[in-house]
């Protein structure tokens, strides 16, 4: 019977993995990754030139969710559901904005029953030494796009690449390969712009890397991402910001700074303190045990502590009386 359940449990899963996509377990050839600090929201965009009009194709993404729907009737998104969603507006030399629809290019379920049907590849091959200029890195296809009421089928290409410095950026060499010559100009040189487009085709991933846009030809989406969590040594090597995690006005996440430890003298005083409760708690169970005192007599020092206030009384007038009577003379007067 438990082999049963435990063949069972084995099938459920590998099913499941074939339909959807974990960020969170990547694993191709013994190698694993968790791409889960890469999710949430990001957009990158593709922008065309035609005579007078740009396209612009801003497309949304989520690796590990499906994306947020909004409650904006002027925002159109694709259905619930969608991990990649393609928005497609078009303005013309007079700033008129026309939105002309949105398409899902990955997805977890399709209508006719389809799903997302990850696939993953190892850029970096085995026998490659360390020293060798080797591409590292995953590829993963995410499937489950439609278009034109599902009658063809889109999918997303995206090519993580290992990229330890967040100021760098490393590349397979992957032309952009652009419909309309990004930067052109058929209009007599007045670009037509619109203050809520992505004009630019990378985007800041928030992880010491960036997402670009490489074609989306052929219902097919190429996008490439680099980033350190891309590198096969993540796991056990994290990023420096998962390690030391701060920013750069000087606070942490929320104004906190849970990730640093205390400090010598922090530990110093907190031990005295240790000391201390410790000493009081042993000397009232001695008092207790031997001499079956109560209250305050289980402290120790019990009559100096009940004295105390008498004690620090008579220094104060002595004091006072020490300033205060120098300045006269009593009893008898020399003749």
């Amino acid at each position: 019977m438990r082999l049963i359940t435990a063949s069972l449990s084995l099938l459920l899963l590998s099913t499941s993995s074939a339909i959807t996509f974990n960020c969170k377990d990547v694993l191709k050839e013994g190698v694993k990754w968790n791409l889960a600090k890469l999710g949430g929201l990001h957009q990158v965009s593709w922008k065309r030139h035609h005579l007078n009009v740009v396209r612009n194709s801003t497309f949304k993404i989520d690796i590990c969710k499906a994306l947020e729907l909004t409650d904006d009737a002027e925002k159109k998104d694709c259905n619930f559901g969608t991990r990649i969603c393609g928005i497609e507006h078009e303005i013309d030399e007079d700033n008129n904005d026309r939105y002309i629809g949105a398409s899902p290019i990955s997805r977890e379920f399709l209508p006719d029953g389809a799903h997302m049907e990850p696939k993953i590849t190892r850029l970096k091959k085995d026998g490659q030494e360390d020293g060798q200029d080797t591409t590292e890195g995953v590829e993963i296809t995410l499937g489950g796009g439609g278009l034109d009421d599902d009658k063809i089928h889109q999918k997303a290409v995206i090519t993580f690449l290992c990229n330890k410095e967040p100021k760098g950026r490393r590349s397979r060499g992957l032309d952009s390969r652009d419909d309309g010559k990004e930067g052109s100009n058929d209009d007599g040189g007045k670009e037509p712009y619109h203050k809520d487009w992505e004009d630019a085709k990378k985007t800041k991933d928030g992880a010491g890397g960036t997402i670009e846009f490489v074609a989306f030809k052929d219902a097919v989406l190429e996008l490439e991402w680099t980033s350190p969590y891309a590198c096969e040594d993540a796991i056990s090597n994290p990023p420096k910001e998962d390690k030391e995690p701060s920013s750069d006005d000087g606070s942490d996440n929320g104004g906190s700074n849970t990730g640093r430890g205390w400090g010598f003298f922090s530990w110093f005083f907190f031990l005295i303190f240790l000391l201390f409760a410790g000493f009081l708690m042993f000397t009232a169970w001695v008092n207790y045990s031997r001499n079956g005192a109560r209250g305050c007599d289980l402290l120790p020092f019990s009559d100096t502590l009940r004295d105390l206030p008498y004690i620090l009384g008579d220094w104060w007038r002595k004091i006072a009386s020490t300033l205060g009577g120098s300045g006269t003379r009593g009893g008898y007067s020399a003749v």
